[in-house]
């Protein structure tokens, strides 16, 4: 595996074996790897399992929990034996967040804020119809995403709560729709 190939790369570097390994990751792809190497080759592996499609405020809280604790949490686990620990970060941080970006506690206002961020450069803007045509352009897509019938139900989330939370993209949307 990939996960093999580093660390026979990094064994050769040293020359030597590794006597631990932390990794980080928010899929199960990258836990079932270390697990399976331990198992392996009986080396201790840490894996600390992020909360999966996070925002970046999301990653920033977790990256400033691991600066704070790691050492507490790698020195001080009583892994009975174990080899292999699991820290799940997302029991320490309660998320609804889904692969579809519409989690409501953070997901969606992520997206509101950052497309304000971007409706913002739009005005900062010198061409005044680039913003118009930007907006046109989005709603566009929009327009034929939620009128291709397939799986639109996240879309449909997302672009109503950024109807009800941005009044320029209300407005336009609104307009756009009913020239179509």
């Amino acid at each position: 595996t990939t996960f093999n190939s580093i660390l026979l790369k990094h064994k050769r570097k040293v020359k030597g074996n590794c006597a631990q390994i932390i990794s980080f990751g928010d899929g199960t792809d990258e836990a079932r790897a270390l697990s399976k190497y331990c198992i392996e080759y009986g080396v201790k592996c840490n894996h600390i399992n992020f909360i999966a499609t996070p925002t970046i405020n999301q990653l920033q809280q977790q990256w400033r929990y691991i600066a704070d604790q790691i050492d507490a949490l790698i020195m001080n686990n009583t892994d009975n034996g174990n080899k292999y620990i699991l820290y799940p970060l997302n029991s320490l941080f309660r998320c609804d967040n889904n692969k579809y970006g519409t989690g409501a506690s953070e997901q969606l206002k992520a997206i509101t804020t950052y497309f304000q961020l971007w409706m913002n450069n739009l005005d900062e803007d010198e061409n005044p119809d680039h913003k118009a045509d930007s907006i046109n352009a989005l709603c566009r897509l929009v327009h034929v995403r939620l009128c291709s019938g397939k799986k639109v139900k996240h879309i449909r989330q997302i672009v109503q709560h950024l109807m009800k939370n941005n009044e320029d993209f209300n407005t336009a949307l609104t307009n756009y729709c009913k020239k179509y």
